[in-house]
């Protein structure tokens, strides 16, 4: 039992001489290195830091320790630094080998031999090899572990390595020692000792004076035994060794255990114990329970023995160590023999054999292996002496192998060539095609930004035209008419550079509905026939019988319609004819048509547009469509356009999903034809609307056809300025950044409204908010804050939440309306927009504002949503009444409280209940003591004096004027017609 727990100190010992990496040449103190840790900004010399603190902890804190190899390992393959992984990985193989976990630590550091010789360290190598064989001692494969050794050996001496030499050395006695090779032993601890001396290192020193008082144990020579375990002892305190100053007193221990001096061997083993455990290490807890089981058995305490011996067999049985476990099993087996428990001590001392008799049968093991090992050495000379046998056939193969290889190499570097190629001239493309994109939607964004541009600049050219033309002399008239028709065919090809822009951003979405397309086109049609007289044209259009239900998109239509009647009108001369004509192609007719055509899904409608023009030239029918594209012949000089017309329609058509088509012979005339799809199926369901979103005034586009239109379509906006006299002068903010436009809207409203104007929506709500004018009239797009934003803080702004709001922008989509109003605006207008529709639209929210004040002034029973607009503005009368009803018989009641509790300035006040009431805060106050007075005298609480009190009155003859003022009736007369009311009821 003595005998195999010292040998188990022997490995503990030998493992804690492990020799420095290096990374641990200049190891400083542990706080020092933190600090330095804490401060280290390049990754190498954290890596370096962490190495240092990891042998620095790796003997008190093992644990710890491992922490630092773990970081180590993760930054160093952060930045795939072979050198730091593999002494990080060499570092943690060492922590799992301290903690019994043998199978991963060989992993380990075989892992980090790989780098080792990845980088070409053999010093690192040896390291590993000498770790690995180490384990394989642990385990009792002594064999296996020699030939590691032996390799390491083999390695450093090369190097002139003195410190791991000495410790392969030591690692060699010890192995030698477990096989009871005594002289071997000593030989190899004596030469380990000889170079430690040599190098000054005193913890190999240390562990070769512990190995060699073993040694001396085992040969029963107990005082050369003790004199070598003290100055192991003396050496191992001086440098703080706690793993050797704890295998020593384990060591010590046993000698007293020998001499049976049984107390003194139990001092030492417990004081090993208590270290053991400070360390966390496993093996040692096991050998020194082991040992102190076995002094209380030498001892007779029995019942001790058993307790420590259990403890230790589980601490064992978790690391596998197997010679602890054997002598454990014997230690078992003849504690429960002298207390007469024979089953327990049969059963131990039949572990005791099995175990042992494997140990012994080491011998036998390895004597196996080395004859193995021969037989494997023959084996490989055997089948060396055949594969030189066959060299010269493979050389044969390995020459004709190369030719194939050449050849592929030069059909590889051939196909990669091609492909490079291929790919650079995909990749060219590609970019061209890029930059073509960029280039067509910068243009295209540069024709929406310039239409836009255009429509402020024409609201002023049209706006003073048509109040030019109400009021000019007859002579003057063709010339103004003539200004007129111009600005409003610039405004038709702003239009169309618009639409242009929104189909190639995508943003001309199609929008159908369903309804009745004879009416509808019927419509459109007969527009132009004025044109066609005054031009003296023949024009003709066909329409079938029955009613065609369809699916379309108004304003798309529209737009194809008039674009193909003003070129066929155009182009035809006097007394020429031109032929509108609307058919159906139900699915089976839909057979006459060309193949191009039936492809189109379900029933298609035909328009087609005739003319007797001069036609086009063949040469020129595959360019018509093309946009910008103008036929430069002399006789079509006189009706040159801008190429956009053609270009428009058939995008419109294919948008529509569509197809169109163009027959022309010269001097005979043209015929254009237009397939559009009409059922429900041929569109997708975001295409498909409840009702005719989208659909415009087309009014412009009939305006430019008709020279002589005379301006009618504005007479009914004839004599609305006139018409806005009233006694309460209304006040209108225009918030306007163009200057011109400014000017132009104050003298649309100058006469009839006081006016106050801001150059941007931030100067227009500072204005609004300190003015509160009765109309806000705003542009969309200005600096500092839009129009949409300017609405938006109005409308949520008690202030101003009651002031109505008119948009006035150059964006016309559907979709850019809505926005707007969703803002909360009151109404949107489209530029360039008649002045008579804006000067109508203002007086329809001015008297919309009248209505409310008489409404609020006359009923009695009224209620604050009955009056407002806006929930904010509800917010604020509830809010206002409440107050003056619940102080409504204070007669002190006065504007400062009633602006005070509203958080509103006096004149605000009096601005918002005036665009609110009509009242002024005095009259408003008053009205509503006046109504609650009138239902009170109406359902008869009390007197008209308790009445006059109850509402805040000081006097009665006041109270009487000013009730007969409101109702036109006496107080007492108004008490009689309620009581008759409720008489007949």
């Amino acid at each position: 039992m003595k005998k195999s727990i010292c040998i188990y100190a022997i490995f503990l010992i030998s493992f804690n001489l492990v020799v420095s990496s290096t990374f641990s040449q200049d190891i400083v103190k542990t706080d020092s290195l933190i600090k330095l840790l804490s401060k280290a900004l390049d990754d190498s010399a954290k890596i370096h830091i962490l190495q240092n603190l990891f042998w620095e902890y790796r003997r008190s804190n093992p644990e710890k320790a491992l922490e630092f190899a773990n970081q180590a390992l993760e930054i160093s393959q952060s930045i795939s630094y072979p050198k730091g992984i593999a002494h990080s990985l060499h570092n943690i193989g060492i922590i799992r080998k301290i903690q019994g976990n043998y199978e991963m630590a060989s992993n380990l550091l075989q892992d980090a031999k790989s780098y080792y010789n990845i980088i070409s360290d053999t010093v690192g190598i040896v390291s590993c090899l000498t770790d690995i064989g180490d384990i394989f001692n642990k385990q009792n494969n002594y064999q296996v572990a020699l030939e590691y050794l032996d390799k390491a050996r083999k390695l450093i001496i090369k190097t002139d390595n003195k410190e791991k030499l000495s410790r392969i050395y030591n690692k060699l006695g010890g192995i030698y020692y477990v096989q009871k090779q005594f002289e071997k032993a000593l030989e190899y601890y004596q030469k380990s000792l000889e170079i430690n001396k040599e190098m000054d290192f005193k913890l190999g020193m240390s562990v070769n004076y512990n190995n060699i008082g073993n040694v001396y144990l085992d040969l029963k020579q107990y005082t050369n035994a003790t004199e070598n375990y003290l100055k192991s002892l003396e050496i191992k305190k001086e440098i703080n060794d706690g793993f050797g100053i704890a295998s020593t007193l384990n060591n010590l221990g046993l000698i007293f255990s020998d001499l049976k001096k049984f107390q003194k061997a139990l001092e030492y083993h417990y004081q090993a114990l208590t270290k053991f455990k400070e360390l966390g290490d496993k093996p040692g807890i096991a050998i020194c329970q082991a040992n102190i089981a076995n002094d209380y058995l030498e001892a007779g305490n029995y019942l001790r023995a058993i307790e420590f011996a259990e403890i230790g067999l589980k601490h064992s049985q978790e690391i596998n160590l197997r010679r602890t476990q054997t002598e454990v099993y014997r230690i078992l087996s003849e504690a429960f023999a002298a207390l007469n428990q024979f089953e327990k001590a049969h059963r131990y001392q039949k572990l005791y054999k099995i175990y042992h008799d494997s140990t012994v049968n080491v011998e036998v093991v390895r004597q196996i292996t080395e004859m193995e090992s021969k037989f494997e050495v023959e084996k490989k000379e055997k089948e060396i002496a055949l594969l030189n046998s066959e060299k010269e056939m493979q050389e044969l193969k390995m020459q004709k192998q190369r030719s194939q290889r050449n050849l592929m190499i030069g059909l590889t570097v051939l196909v990669l060539v091609v492909l490079i190629f291929l790919f650079w001239g995909y990749r060219n493309k590609k970019k061209l095609n890029t930059r073509l994109k960029e280039l067509n939607l910068t243009k295209s964004r540069f024709f929406a930004n310039i239409s836009h541009e255009f429509r402020t600049p024409l609201t002023l050219l049209l706006g003073p035209l048509e109040k030019l033309m109400s009021n000019a002399k007859q002579e003057n008239k063709e010339m103004i008419g003539m200004m007129h028709r111009n600005a409003t065919r610039l405004l038709f090809l702003d239009n169309q550079l618009l639409d242009l822009s929104k189909l190639e951003a995508g943003k001309l979405k199609l929008k159908v509905s369903g309804s009745e397309i004879t009416q509808a086109l019927k419509g459109m049609v007969m527009s132009f026939q004025s044109l066609a007289e005054k031009k003296k044209i023949d024009f003709k259009y066909l329409f079938p019988d029955q009613k065609i239900q369809a699916f379309f998109d108004q304003d798309k239509l529209e737009k194809i319609v008039y674009n193909l009647l003003s070129n066929a009108l155009k182009f035809t001369p006097e007394n020429g004819q031109v032929i509108f004509e609307l058919s159906l192609f139900s699915n089976k007719k839909k057979r006459e048509l060309p193949p191009k055509f039936r492809k189109i899904a379900g029933q298609i409608v035909c328009i087609a547009v005739s003319d007797t023009g001069p036609g086009i030239a063949k040469e020129h029918l595959s360019h018509i469509f093309d946009r910008f594209y103008q036929v430069d012949s002399r006789q079509n000089r006189n009706f040159e356009g801008t190429g956009l017309g053609l270009s428009l329609t058939k995008e419109l058509v294919e948008l529509h999903h569509g197809k169109i088509s163009v027959e022309s012979a010269l001097q005979k005339g043209s015929t254009f034809k237009v397939y559009l799809p009409i059922d429900k199926k041929a569109f997708g369901a975001n295409e498909i609307v409840p009702d005719k979103e989208g659909s415009v005034d087309t009014s412009i586009y009939t305006n430019n056809l008709q020279p002589d239109s005379k301006f009618k379509r504005h007479d009914l906006y004839e004599g609305t300025i006139a018409e806005l006299s009233d006694e309460d002068v209304f006040q209108i903010l225009i918030v306007e950044d163009n200057p011109d436009m400014r000017t132009y809207i104050h003298d649309c409203f100058e006469r009839n409204y006081n006016i106050l104007e801001a150059p941007d929506g931030k100067s227009g709500f500072e204005t609004a908010t300190s003015e509160i004018p009765d109309i806000i009239i705003s542009d969309l797009m200005m600096p500092k804050m839009d129009g949409i934003e300017l609405c938006q803080k109005l409308k949520t702004d008690d202030r101003t939440s009651h002031i109505p709001v008119i948009l006035l922008t150059a964006l016309s989509s559907v979709e850019d309306r809505i926005r707007g109003l969703e803002t909360g605006a009151d109404d949107y207008i489209a530029k360039p927009f008649n002045r008579g529709e804006l000067v109508t639209r203002v007086k329809n929210l001015t008297d919309q504002r009248k209505l409310l004040r008489e409404r609020f002034s006359k009923e009695v029973k009224i209620q604050p949503k009955d009056i407002t607009v806006t929930s904010a503005d509800e917010r604020f009368l509830n809010k206002l009444i409440s107050f003056i009803e619940k102080n409504i018989a204070d007669p002190d009641l006065n504007v400062d409280s009633m602006t005070e509790q509203i958080n509103l300035s006096r004149s605000q006040l009096h601005r918002k209940l005036k665009g609110l009431t009509g009242l002024s805060s005095t009259e408003f106050t008053r009205t509503i003591r006046l109504k609650r007075a009138a239902q009170l005298l109406e359902q008869h609480h009390g007197t008209v004096a308790e009445t006059v009190y109850a509402v805040g009155f000081n006097s009665l003859s006041y109270f009487s004027k000013c009730f007969q003022k409101q109702f036109n009736i006496t107080p007492k007369e108004y008490i009689e017609q309620s009581t008759i009311a409720t008489d007949k009821d």
